[in-house]
């Protein structure tokens, strides 16, 4: 994403703002949110880390959210009937 327009860069990190915050709320009360939802958002935000290019690839950023998406991908499992 390095060679896109800075006008497109700005509204892409607008937008992963957006969606940090909203899976912060998401995670904070997990009863009133669509995990599954959720789970796909960290999903994408760790895939936009990755194609970016700006997460180191030892599992900066990237890492981070793929750290967090394991212990939720455990308790989807456990709460599918």
């Amino acid at each position: 994403m390095s060679g896109l327009a800075p006008e497109y860069m700005i509204a892409a990190r607008k937008k992963y703002a957006t969606s940090s915050r909203d899976v912060t709320l998401a995670l904070k009360d997990t009863s009133k949110s669509d995990l599954d939802a959720t789970f796909k958002a960290v999903m994408l935000l760790a895939t936009f880390e990755i194609v970016n290019g700006t997460s180191k690839s030892n599992g900066g950023t990237w890492g981070i959210y793929i750290d967090g998406a394991a212990p939720m991908l455990k308790l989807m499992i456990a709460i599918r009937p």
